[in-house]
């Protein structure tokens, strides 16, 4: 999937994935888009991504291609994940629109789960 072109402004995956020399002057980068594009600009893996939100590799996978719906709280860990800004996170929230999956009525238990597998991990 590549990201959107802008006429007139590049966004900061073109720079990475293209290896493109800096920018003009005037040609302004433009905050990432999409959940792709984010981890590019971050310089992350799928598995480092999918290992920071604590989700599967291919979980990641298919949400970037568009094959899976995401929940909010994914969006949040994978906006965290990375030190996004909060306007991201309602940026992809609000272009994600219907399509957002509703959270899970386990979303408490699977909290907890993460929280003892990060102390596991830790210890």
């Amino acid at each position: 999937m590549s990201p959107p072109k802008i006429i007139g402004e590049i966004s900061i995956a073109d720079h990475c994935v293209h290896r493109l020399k800096p920018p003009p002057e005037g040609v302004n980068f433009q905050p990432p888009l999409t959940l792709w594009e984010a981890r590019i600009n971050a310089g992350l893996s799928r598995a480092r991504l999918a290992a920071r939100t604590q989700v599967a590799e291919e979980t990641v996978w298919r949400i970037e291609t568009g094959r899976r719906r995401t929940r909010r709280s994914t969006l949040l860990r994978a906006a965290e994940a990375m030190a996004l800004p909060q306007h991201t996170l309602d940026r992809w929230v609000a272009a994600t629109g219907p399509a957002l999956a509703p959270e899970s009525t386990w979303a408490d238990r699977l909290d907890r789960r993460r929280a003892h597998r990060a102390r596991r991990k830790e210890s």
